[in-house]
């Protein structure tokens, strides 16, 4: 009787990875389970096949030693299996191999120049390169050194460790001179943590920048204004200026509205060269309210901006509810707001202001607009707003309208309201071509022709354009992109020139459009005598083909 064991016992070995070969690494029959030592060994996988060249297994004694370099870098484990041929037990052999302190640090360049200026202060930073090694946990990468050219001592090395890889950073550590010193040549060491420790080097040229030693300075420490509770997109707040009195770049000043916690900064926004603070987006301004932020004004200087801020305060003044007391305006436009469709006729009505107690002392006014105007009912206190002139929102989009309210004897202003007045779009332009008759000069080999498109000054649905072909059966256009492609081959009746239309139409209610005529030669571009496709043509043909019939096409190609 056969009895069959799938029992299966496990044997590990280390071996350091700088073991030389013939080292005896062990042997898998030492201890067996039931006391026999087997005669011969079936080792799997086979090392000799699968290229493990560096460990050597003596299939009779069951001895392993090293065959060939080993290195833990590469692979620091091997796991095989020695099943006895008489059979006893398996063994599932581990040889570990234990990692030797065999590599050296290494930066990934010998040699970096950086730059710094005189004027950086102190413990500003310079990201240094990193160097790597190839070993592992203790034996990787430890610590940098500077340990030349360092003069003074002006800098030093900031580490930090993030995730188990250590960065370095180049400090300055004392006063920099450039008048004194224009430049440092150091030598910063990466050091492992072997005994004794293994070394890489990296050489760095420091230069040492003459400064932007100004910083922008504000004509004021702090600004304020007031706004109207009803200001609208893009009225003006007030203008920040500052002062650099350095030259070139180095005085060349960027304004920037500071972020702050409460985003109130987000209704503001500034001219980026010329300061001036405008209303960013369309809201309702709360009579009583103040907001705050901060202005950073920063030059262009090089190799570091230098920069500065100013706090601004907005706060939004009470004389909207003058206006509400004393003004009632009803809009009868279409929406019941202020806008209005461009080409509406002169002398269109389309608001009402009513102004409660009003005498004679007082009197209304609007500005903004040559094309709207304030007219005087038959009531001394009601007024008409009236359109007295062309209104064209391609030339114009907007109004900034002001109701002015004035004491006649004092010439006081009761109230400035300012409103923002939209014109909207018509469809009243129709798509343009740049010219109206195109040559296009196409080779037979080509499928495709650039697209030629139209514009349309008009907005949104009324600006866009789609493209259609007339009169052509060789051609199709992409409606959207306006690509003209080929969809068959020219047959003999073309010759030389195809003529077609381009149609561009817009998407408004009432379709606009124009038309380009198109001439598309399609004769060879190249000078290259041509050679038929065939020495001999044969055709046979009906004896009453009608005149002008086609009975045959000949090819010819440019070598």
């Amino acid at each position: 009787m056969t009895v069959l064991c799938l029992c299966e016992q496990e044997k590990m070995f280390t071996i350091s990875e700088s073991a030389l070969p013939g080292t005896f690494i062990g042997s898998i029959s030492s201890t067996l389970l039931n006391g026999r030592t087997p005669n011969f060994y079936i080792v799997w996988p086979d090392l000799s096949l699968s290229g493990e060249d560096a460990i050597l297994i003596n299939d009779i004694t069951g001895e392993i030693t090293v065959l060939g370099d080993l290195d833990y870098e590469k692979k620091n484990k091997y796991t095989f299996l020695a099943i006895p041929t008489d059979g006893s037990i398996t063994t599932r052999i581990i040889i570990q191999l234990i990692n030797v302190n065999d590599n050296f640090p290494i930066f990934p360049v010998d040699h970096i120049t950086l730059e710094i200026s005189e004027y950086a202060r102190l413990n500003s930073q310079l990201a240094l390169p990193l160097a790597t090694d190839a070993d592992e946990g203790i034996y990787g990468v430890q610590k940098y050194n500077i340990i030349g050219g360092n003069v003074n001592n002006v800098f030093k090395l900031s580490q930090r460790n993030l995730q188990n890889v250590i960065y370095v950073d180049l400090t300055v550590n004392g006063q920099l001179d450039r008048e004194y010193r224009n430049r440092y040549e150091l030598t910063i060491e990466a050091e492992d943590g072997g005994d004794p420790p293994n070394k890489g080097k990296l050489d760095v040229t420091v230069i040492i920048l003459d400064a932007n030693d100004n910083p922008p300075i504000f004509e004021k420490t702090k600004y304020s204004t007031t706004i109207s509770s009803n200001a609208s997109i893009d009225d003006e707040v007030l203008t920040v200026k500052a002062i650099d009195s350095d030259e070139g770049e180095n005085a060349k000043i960027t304004y920037k509205i500071i972020e702050n916690y409460d985003r109130s900064n987000d209704l503001f926004k500034i001219d980026k060269d010329i300061g001036i603070i405008r209303i960013a987006q369309t809201t309702t301004f709360i009579p009583g309210t103040i907001y705050e932020f901060h202005v950073l004004a920063q030059d262009h200087g090089l190799p570091q901006k230098l920069e500065s801020t100013v706090p601004v305060k907005v706060e939004v003044n009470h004389d909207s509810k003058a206006f509400e007391t004393t003004l009632d305006i009803v809009w009868l436009t279409e929406t019941g707001l202020p806008k209005l469709n461009e080409n509406t006729i002169i002398g269109y009505i389309f608001g009402r202001i009513s102004v409660k107690d009003m005498s004679t002392s007082h009197t209304l006014s609007l500005s903004g607009s040559e094309s709207i105007c304030l007219r005087q009912s038959d009531k001394s206190s009601v007024f008409l707003l009236v359109v007295c002139g062309i209104l064209d929102r391609e030339i114009k989009s907007s109004y900034l309208l002001k109701f002015i309210y004035k004491n006649i004897k004092t010439g006081e202003i009761i109230f400035d309201h300012p409103i923002h007045f939209i014109i909207l779009d018509e469809n009243d332009n129709s798509p343009s071509f740049r010219q109206k008759n195109y040559i296009i000069k196409l080779n037979e080999e080509v499928d495709e022709i650039p697209p030629i498109l139209a514009k349309d000054i008009d907005e949104g649905e009324n600006g866009k354009i789609s493209y259609s072909l007339i009169g052509s059966d060789y051609f199709k256009i992409n409606p959207e992109t306006g690509v003209i492609q080929k969809i068959k081959d020219f047959d003999c009746s073309v010759g030389n020139e195809i003529n077609f239309k381009i149609k561009a139409t817009d998407n408004g209610k009432i379709k606009l459009s124009s038309y380009a005529n198109i001439v598309v030669d399609i004769s060879a571009l190249n000078t290259k005598s041509p050679s038929f496709d065939r020495s001999l043509y044969e055709v046979f043909i009906k004896e009453n083909l009608k005149e002008g019939s086609c009975f045959t096409k000949v090819l010819m190609h440019n070598k």
